[in-house]
């Protein structure tokens, strides 16, 4: 990467971490930052600018956040912007002209995904500077409860396949004959720590 603004700094190190989530084995990736003023610019402190692709996955984050209360407004990866990022040098710059900067430092993230991502810019909604009717001012947290109902939906799902591929009768039994083995090795389950004890003592 060709630095050619110092002050782009933040999308060099969510690059750097959205490679290492996946080198740690992410399948999916969600970048919140407080990335670019000109987020704040185009949609005020009330409304995060997202992108995301593929469109199920940006979806999945959307509903996400509807369910949290938390307003997103999806905005366009433009390809065409791509060329502006060119370098001489490097694979590419870390930032282009003023014009479509929002859409630019999200082709920039682009780059360094290859798994399904979302990228939410709270540079406008992650802090209030007065008080509100509903919020202190201050830091808001925004994302945060997406993120939480974005985990549980996917927890939800998980459950959901685990019984469409089981036999829950089948598994019941099974379970209970392990916890019938244990009795008769003497062995409990510790109700405090739920680990293997043995009873004999």
């Amino acid at each position: 990467v060709e630095i050619t603004n110092t002050d782009a700094e933040g999308r060099l190190i969510l690059g750097d971490a959205m490679t290492y989530a996946e080198h740690l084995g992410a399948t999916h990736l969600v970048d919140v930052a407080t990335l670019t003023g000109a987020v704040s610019r185009a949609l005020g402190h009330l409304v995060t600018g997202a992108f995301g692709a593929p469109q199920d996955f940006y979806d999945q984050v959307a509903a996400a956040g509807w369910r949290a209360g938390e307003r997103y407004w999806q905005l366009p990866l433009v390809d065409d912007y791509v060329p502006e990022m060119d370098s001489w040098y490097a694979d590419l710059q870390n930032s282009g002209s003023a014009e479509g900067s929002l859409v630019k430092s999200a082709l920039f993230l682009r780059e360094f995904a290859t798994r399904p991502w979302v990228h939410l810019d709270i540079a406008g909604t992650a802090y209030f500077r007065k008080a509100t009717s509903y919020a202190p001012r201050g830091a808001t947290g925004a994302s945060h409860a997406t993120l939480v109902e974005l985990a549980l939906a996917g927890a939800i799902a998980a459950v959901e396949a685990f019984n469409a591929r089981v036999d829950l009768a089948v598994f019941d039994a099974e379970m209970t004959q392990v916890l019938e083995d244990l009795d008769a090795e003497n062995l409990l389950i510790c109700e405090g720590c739920h680990q293997l004890v043995c009873g004999r003592d």
